[in-house]
């Protein structure tokens, strides 16, 4: 019977205890807004540090596209080097103090190429293309026709034969 009430004893005091505890250093309002305040201006930091490497990357490739492009306008004057010389000045036919190009045409239009001659019409044309199929007379056949109508033959005959040793 003492026992007993001990031990409802000794669970009250630790429910009170845990109470105690939790309240104090669980569920602590005042540590948790420091927390969250802190945790704010740790956000803030890292925004930052992550704006300026977004900037740093996005200078460091366009630095990297420029000399793309200066290797590649290099590589391109040293592949086609030759043709500097081949420059096409303007010609006689465009005057530099004209404000509009001269209407001299440099070569004669290609007259358009039509087919001539007399055509069958297009229904005939089409009957001829698309005529039934006519097999000859090998591929109408069969390969052994000959073989299986001496075998009916055979057989017709021994059917009507007729014996006169009976």
């Amino acid at each position: 019977m003492k026992l007993n009430y001990y031990n409802l004893m000794a669970s009250k005091i630790q429910k009170i205890w845990r109470g105690y505890y939790v309240r104090k250093y669980v569920f602590d309002f005042y540590s948790r807004r420091r927390y969250i305040e802190a945790l704010k201006l740790k956000n803030e930091i890292i925004r930052i540090e992550l704006q300026e490497y977004i900037e740093h990357q996005t200078i460091l490739h366009k630095r990297i596209q420029e000399e793309r492009d200066k290797q590649m306008s290099e590589y391109n004057a040293r592949k086609n080097h030759y043709l500097v010389s081949t420059y096409v000045q303007p010609g006689i036919y465009n005057s530099p103090f004209l404000p509009y190009k001269s209407d001299v045409p440099k070569h004669l239009p290609v007259p358009p190429i039509k087919p001539q001659g007399p055509f069958r019409e297009p229904e005939e044309v089409q009957k001829q293309r698309y005529k039934p199929f006519q097999p000859s007379l090998r591929v109408a056949t069969d390969i052994d026709s000959l073989q299986k109508a001496r075998e009916i033959l055979k057989a017709e005959e021994w059917v009507t034969r007729h014996h006169d040793d009976m």
